[in-house]
């Protein structure tokens, strides 16, 4: 009987050393499941923030490049419109000039031009040229200003031009070169 205690014994203290093992590798394995499972979810986390940062990136590239885009038609058009506006003004302005070379205010201002180049040119020589369209009004220039006036080959819309040759100036009073002035200096 003696025998069958210590074998009982031996039982129970193998049985109660196997399932105290039991349980701490049951712990030391759960604890390595929840060690794994906790490195995954970072791991993962991190992989989805990696993930949403760079499409955010992608996302806010995408927008700006459309609303550079958007801008830049919006410039092109505005400038397309900018320049049509400017030019139709100076069209008006042309068609205007036109109709203000027919007064006699326009052959005063021709007058008022060559005495102001005549002027400047003192006792130097002066060729004063005026526009092929004002071929009409020479004589009557000639002889308001007692300026001998040359026609000119190119046509300079209206108004005048002197060229002092001994000092290799050019005195432009002509329109096209004012309407130049003006349209570069214009701004809508």
């Amino acid at each position: 009987m003696i025998l069958e205690k210590k074998l009982d014994q031996f039982y129970k203290s193998t049985l109660e050393s196997a399932t105290s093992q039991k349980i701490a590798l049951l712990e030391e394995f759960e604890e390595s499941l929840e060690k794994n499972f906790q490195d995954y979810k970072e791991a993962t986390l991190r992989k989805v923030e990696l993930t949403y940062k760079v499409e955010e990136k992608r996302q806010i590239k995408r927008k700006n490049r459309g609303l550079s885009n958007a801008s830049l038609q919006t410039k092109r058009a505005l400038s397309a419109k900018s320049k049509e506006i400017t030019n139709k003004i100076f069209e008006d302005v042309k068609s205007k000039l036109k109709e203000y070379m027919k007064t006699p205010a326009y052959t005063a201002l021709l007058i008022s031009q060559i005495m102001k180049a005549k002027e400047y040119a003192g006792d130097s020589d002066i060729i004063i040229y005026i526009n092929s369209k004002d071929k009409s009004l020479k004589s009557e220039l000639e002889t308001a200003t007692n300026t001998k006036l040359t026609i000119s080959d190119t046509d300079f819309f209206g108004g005048s031009k002197a060229f002092l040759s001994s000092r290799n100036i050019l005195i432009d009073y002509s329109f096209i070169a004012r309407l130049k002035e003006a349209k570069e200096a214009f701004q809508l």
